[in-house]
């Protein structure tokens, strides 16, 4: 075997040899960055100015690790809060650890996106073992600020037989007009229709005809999560004018497109984001969308007519269930009523 053969093999055999010497380093990395772990339990992102929330973040390790576990509240380049803590972590052990903060306060119209970052570090590195972050919003208490003129221009009727969702406009001062029957919102004068939260359809039988006749004549209509009843869907009429042009079954993702700083997993620590869900079925021969628990059918329905104006929006998010507990339900709501007022004039929003 000549000289030039046995130095190829040589050449070809080191290219192996380092091949897998690469191979190994790079899964030795790719190991190492996962040797440990930070989550944090909590997924609400959205809190008021000044609120105080309670983080809870699990550490774990594949190997036992002697370190620090830190964390950071920044906008921007200006740190907000930070904190340092020594750990120790045995093998297949998490342990948790609890941050408390108070977040900054907002001024009325503005709303502030905060990074959280949490980082653990082997004792000697000053790189992160492992890391989280998320973005945090915050906003004032009124979506509403310097829009009065703008709210009393949509001149509201308000149908809430059990006075939860007048408690919370009241709340931000929202004007409306309180109607007490079907039969005076039936006669009621132009306006927007909101049928409150919680309300019974079944006992308001002719509720669910009622909006419908009027959404499809040119009132805009919000219905809010109801309680127990059902809504029929007439996709086709022997009026033209009452059958809707759009019918749109919705879940999460409208909300994000109603406004992209909103939050569609969670608005309070702890408690899943549950909606009242429509569930389409046929019933005596006709097509309706019965009003059932939460997640077992769709939490959005709209239906758009003829008439420029001509709306109804089905709404099964807990809005004024959780009015107080986050600011989600309140910009929501203003995304809403923007939405039922997309042919007027309308403000870009808080």
């Amino acid at each position: 075997m000549c000289c030039a053969t046995l130095r190829s093999k040589a050449i070809i055999g080191l290219a192996i040899q380092l091949s897998l010497l690469i191979a190994c380093s790079q899964r030795a990395i790719a190991n190492e960055g996962e040797l440990a772990q930070v989550v944090c339990r909590e997924k609400v992102v959205h809190f008021f100015g000044g609120a105080k929330p309670t983080f809870h973040f699990d550490i774990s390790a594949n190997n036992s690790l002697s370190g620090r576990f830190s964390w950071q509240l920044t906008t921007g380049s200006r740190k907000i809060a930070f904190r340092e803590v020594a750990v120790e972590i045995e093998r297949g052990k998490p342990t948790t650890i609890e941050v408390q903060t108070a977040l900054p306060p907002v001024k009325d119209g503005v709303d502030l996106a905060l990074e959280l970052r949490a980082s653990l570090f082997k004792d000697g590195d000053s790189m992160p073992a492992a890391e989280w972050k998320k973005t945090l919003w915050l906003f004032p208490e009124n979506p509403f600020t310097d829009r009065r003129e703008w709210l009393a221009a949509r001149r509201i009727h308000l149908f809430d037989p059990n006075g939860a969702t007048a408690a919370a406009l009241d709340e931000l001062e929202i004007p409306y007009k309180n109607v007490r029957n079907l039969t005076a919102l039936a006669e009621m004068s132009p306006g927007l229709v909101i049928v409150g939260e919680g309300a019974s359809w079944a006992s308001q039988r002719n509720l669910a005809p009622l909006v419908l006749e009027m959404a499809a004549k040119g009132t805009p209509v919000l219905c809010l999560a109801p309680a127990q009843g059902s809504l029929p869907l007439p996709l086709t009429t022997a009026d033209e004018l009452s059958e809707p042009l759009q019918v749109s079954f919705r879940r999460r993702d409208i909300i994000q497109e109603l406004d992209q700083r909103l939050d569609a997993e969670a608005w309070v620590a702890g408690q899943p984001l549950a909606a009242r869900g429509l569930a389409v079925a046929m019933e005596h021969g006709a097509l309706v969308g019965k009003f059932v628990e939460p997640e077992e059918g769709w939490p959005w329905l709209e239906l758009k007519y003829s008439h420029p104006r001509a709306r109804l929006i089905w709404c099964g998010w807990p809005i004024v269930r959780d009015w107080d507990r986050s600011p989600v339900p309140r910009y929501l709501y203003a995304k809403l009523l923007e939405r039922l007022s997309n042919s007027q004039q309308q403000s870009s929003g808080p």
